[in-house]
């Protein structure tokens, strides 16, 4: 096995967790903490599925350099922000203690990358525990979390606009506007001085801790957490500077957006060209990516939203929509196709914000290396109306 396959399984008070060990540990830790999952009725939950990007560069490239990067699934699903604010402190605690007497040196840096719900997590834990913690990195942080949702402990464990730690929100432009008024409000708070707190010092629980005004970098690219690998990894490091120096007032409000790595075409036309068939890169129960690229899909002639064509997969042919964000041209429950921000490969999921649809419930037992044939129908999607809960 080789030294970057390494992985340590296990669960911690009910939640499952994953550890991505390198050769040799440089005293830094990343812990993932992910977005939402839905209450599924009915079917227990997975222990193995913890959601952790072993393969992705930035996390490559952050364990060649000598990083621990470790993830919890929390203790469950559905919207968690107490229970998950102490399945990420306990697995903090767990890996460091275990490390340090592993490979025999102190713990220098730990940080925390929090995605969309995780990225709510994460923003509690720089606002609360400034002593576990260095910095977090939040990538489209979904601060507007519904109270709907939330359970009464939830709901106890407000936003306090008083981060006492390094915070960089790495965030797509179509959601700029939450991130911008988080940031507003600590600047408001730094510029106040009521009893509780006084120039810029915020009285916690365990004493007075100065509040630390936010970065923000935004990515040229509308989306979701649609940020690529590059993107990723140039945030950790200018989180990590901003951690190690001290400063980070010239980048604190920047352009991160990095350009999409395109690749050679590997899939195979057919000689009339309508036709093409390529094969299934990596997937999971909810999505898979093919190893169809941008050209290949404009040579077909899907090219605008709302352009449909016909998939063959294990035999079965399928309809599916060409859309991108706000998947306005498809239907909630409709197959949608869309382009990663990697190397601008067609990603394939359901249109279903709400559930989650498992889509090989769907499409059947697919696994990567299933082929699948492409062919463009003559047919278009209209514009449909925006669904409520991206208006």
């Amino acid at each position: 096995m080789a030294a970057l396959d390494v992985r340590l399984k296990g669960v911690l008070d009910g939640a499952p967790f994953c550890i991505l060990e390198p050769a040799a540990w440089n005293g830094r830790v990343l812990l993932y903490a992910h977005g939402y999952r839905p209450v599924r009725e009915g079917e227990p939950r997975v222990p193995d599925a913890v959601e952790i990007d072993a393969d992705g560069d930035c996390y490559r490239q952050l364990r060649e350099e000598g990083w621990l990067v470790a993830a919890t699934m929390y203790r469950r699903d559905g919207v968690i922000i107490r229970d998950a604010l102490e399945d990420v402190v306990n697995l903090r605690n767990f890996l460091v203690g275990r490390y340090e007497r592993h490979f025999g040196r102190a713990v220098e840096t730990v940080l925390v990358e929090g995605q969309s719900m995780g990225g709510a997590v994460a923003t509690r834990l720089a606002e609360r525990v400034p002593f576990l913690f260095h910095g977090v990195l939040g990538v489209g942080a979904a601060l507007l979390t519904r109270e709907d949702k939330m359970n009464a402990d939830d709901k106890a464990t407000a936003l306090l606009h008083a981060p006492v730690m390094p915070i960089l929100y790495l965030t797509n432009e179509s959601e700029m506007g939450p991130i911008e008024q988080y940031i507003a409000n600590v600047q408001e708070m730094l510029e106040s001085s009521p009893r509780e707190r006084s120039g810029g010092v915020y009285a916690g629980p365990d004493g007075e801790h100065e509040v630390v005004l936010p970065a923000l970098w935004s990515v040229a690219r509308a989306g979701h957490n649609w940020t690529n690998q590059d993107e990723r990894y140039a945030a950790v490091q200018g989180l990590l500077n901003w951690v190690v120096h001290g400063t980070f007032i010239t980048c604190r409000r920047t352009c991160g957006t990095k350009p999409p790595v395109f690749k050679p075409s590997v899939v195979k036309f057919a000689e009339d060209g309508q036709s093409a068939v390529g094969a299934i890169l990596s997937c999971s129960d909810g999505s898979f990516q093919l190893n169809f690229n941008e050209s290949d899909f404009a040579q077909l002639g899907i090219v605008r939203p709302g352009t449909c064509f016909a998939m063959s997969l294990l035999g079965r042919d399928h309809t599916v929509t060409f859309d991108e964000y706000p998947f306005i041209h498809s239907k909630k429950g409709a197959l949608v196709a869309m382009l990663e921000a990697d190397h601008r490969e067609v990603l394939l999921t359901v249109h279903n914000v709400v559930t989650h649809e498992c889509l090989r419930k769907r499409l059947g037992r697919f696994m990567t290396g299933d082929a699948v044939a492409v062919r463009r129908v003559e047919k278009r999607v209209g514009r449909l109306s925006i669904p409520e809960n991206l208006r």
